[in-house]
């Protein structure tokens, strides 16, 4: 009996111990569960805070570098744009000045040529006036004396013709 008993202790005890250390382990275990679940959880929230941190401020870094940027660009566009616009002023004003410089002495020389063009043609058309007055007057004149001729011949006929009437009467 004694040993039937000290079995039965031992087992029991070896029992309870296993009880007991099985309790303890499980206990241990679902104590390093639960603090292995909430390290993780902290862990997550940590990083999940960390995330939302880092996106907040990833977030709010992307809105103030866009919002920079549309300053940086709005000011830079008006700065090009003022810039250009000067630019492209002061380009089509120096065109527009050379442009009306040649054009001025594009008209200039055109006039000039013109100028000189319609003097020729009045000398020539003076030339050929004056050669067709002295034509005109040369034929004139020589008509003239053609008819003079032709009067006085026609005068001496007449002339002899009436003396010849008068001698025979």
């Amino acid at each position: 009996m004694e040993r039937e008993r000290r079995r039965s202790n031992s087992t029991m005890e070896r029992d309870g111990r296993r009880w007991s250390n099985n309790t303890m382990e499980r206990e241990r275990r679902r104590s390093n569960s639960t603090m292995e679940r909430e390290r993780r959880s902290n862990s997550t929230m940590e990083r999940d805070g960390r995330r939302w941190s880092n996106s907040t401020m990833e977030r709010e870094r992307r809105r103030s570098n866009s919002t920079m940027e549309r300053e940086e660009r709005r000011r830079s566009n008006n700065t090009m744009e003022r810039d250009g616009r000067r630019w492209s002023n002061s380009t089509m004003e120096r065109e527009r000045r050379r442009s009306n410089s040649t054009m001025e002495r594009e008209r200039r020389r055109s006039n000039s040529t013109m100028e000189r063009e319609r003097r020729r043609s009045n000398n020539t058309m003076e030339r050929e006036r004056r050669r067709s007055n002295s034509t005109m007057e040369r034929e004139r004149r020589r008509s003239n004396s053609t008819m003079e001729r032709e009067r006085r011949r026609s005068n001496s006929t007449m002339e002899r013709e009436r003396r010849r009437e008068f001698k025979s009467t």
